[in-house]
């Protein structure tokens, strides 16, 4: 009875992968003719290697956001990683695979364009844009976006008493929706209010539009204090390990703690400020208040913005899987510290694109520590 009924098993096991086998994809080409030539790989990655040469460093950065200076510096962190071994297939250099991922998230396009202007299978495109993303956030992660210490919130509050009049700031957070196709088996989850599947990020920043911390990957349908009550970042923020000073004298109101700012989806707590909303805005103190807050409060916007500016990919819907997503967004980060704040204005329908973009606010939460320092500023503010 064993043996027959093990021989039955075995039988329908040989049956369906034989249909498995009759049903698989078959490959009409190993290389598809159009990237047979022998020169057009030569050709379409000279492209490159000319704006590369070029007298005029602008004109790399154009295609790819890089000058060759900075292009440099990337690549001399990734090679190692990005170098494969010589086969009777045509090799894909570093340098080359490095510039179709720039490429890629500089100017939005899509694997399947890539794959006509640098003359490689879609296939291979999409494996070295994977691969490149994963290797910038392996090196570049504690280089770029490490782990804020006492001298940055420091640094970070010197900086926006400097640019805004507002003191003890160590940083401003927000979050913003991130446009993607809905995946597979999700239902709702990634639908947002907005309208459209997305992901959303989590980031703190500081007064130049840099990055200091992220949190990235949860589903669209996440608000601001249900995103942020699960986010690394604010049990960082609540523990000892983030090294926040302690309170410090202001002149007029007394001690008053290290704040990170942020919008009232967000809750006021002690370390963090948000601005009076009706009808608690009732006194020309509270307008002021809200007025300075909101000043210093934008710079977490102008990163959301120069990232968007920057990397033109994510001006539309992100055709990746959901890890995928992550990595980009990471990576786009990181490269976004490594260059520093953009330098041109940013363009009408970025900011418009950004401010659409925005998380959904939640449950207000109000602690009366919070309320208690939040009137410490507002007396602070109408002294001065």
């Amino acid at each position: 009875m064993i043996s027959l009924g093990l021989a039955a098993l075995m039988n329908l096991w040989i049956r369906r992968r034989r249909r498995r086998i009759a049903k698989a994809r078959i490959r009409r080409y190993n290389i598809r003719p159009a990237h047979c030539e022998p020169l057009t790989l030569t050709i379409c990655m000279e492209i490159f290697d000319r704006y590369y040469r070029s007298a005029d460093q602008e004109d790399l950065r154009s295609f790819c956001r890089f000058t060759p200076t900075r292009f440099d510096e990337l690549l001399l962190l990734v090679e190692p990683q990005l170098t494969h071994p010589l086969t009777h297939l045509r090799p894909i250099f570093p340098r080359h695979r490095l510039a179709i991922f720039l490429r890629h998230i500089a100017h939005g396009i899509s694997y399947e364009a890539l794959q006509h202007e640098f003359a490689i299978g879609v296939t291979t495109v999409k494996l070295i844009c994977e691969e490149v993303a994963a290797e910038i956030v392996n090196h570049l992660l504690e280089v770029y976006l490490p782990v804020p210490t006492t001298d940055t919130w420091i640094s970070n509050a010197e900086e926006y008493l400097q640019c805004y009049g507002f003191p003890h700031v160590i940083g401003a957070i927000d979050g913003k929706h991130f446009m993607r196709d809905r995946p597979n088996r999700t239902g709702e989850e990634f639908w947002s209010f907005k309208g459209y599947p997305s992901q959303v990020m989590l980031a703190l920043c500081n007064a130049k539009g840099g990055f200091l911390a992220v949190d990235i990957g949860s589903a669209g349908r996440t608000s601001d204090s249900a995103l942020f009550s699960d986010s690394p970042i604010k049990h960082f923020l609540e523990s000892a390990e983030a090294g926040i000073p302690e309170a410090e004298a202001l002149e007029v109101v007394g001690p008053t703690p290290y704040i990170v700012l942020a919008d009232g989806g967000f809750g006021l707590r002690e370390y963090m400020m948000t601005p009076f909303t009706q009808p608690s805005l009732n006194s020309r103190a509270r307008l002021s208040y809200n007025t300075i807050l909101s000043a210093a409060r934008h710079t977490v916007e102008s990163a959301f913005g120069q990232l968007v500016q920057r990397f033109s990919i994510f001006r539309k819907p992100l055709q990746v899987s959901t890890e995928q997503v992550r990595r980009l967004i990471l990576s786009t980060v990181l490269l976004h510290n490594m260059l520093g704040p953009v330098r041109e204005e940013i363009d009408e329908d970025v900011q418009l694109a950004v401010r659409g973009m925005a998380l959904q606010g939640g449950t207000r939460h109000l602690t009366r520590a919070g309320t208690e320092v939040r009137e410490k500023f507002v007396r602070y503010f109408s002294s001065i």
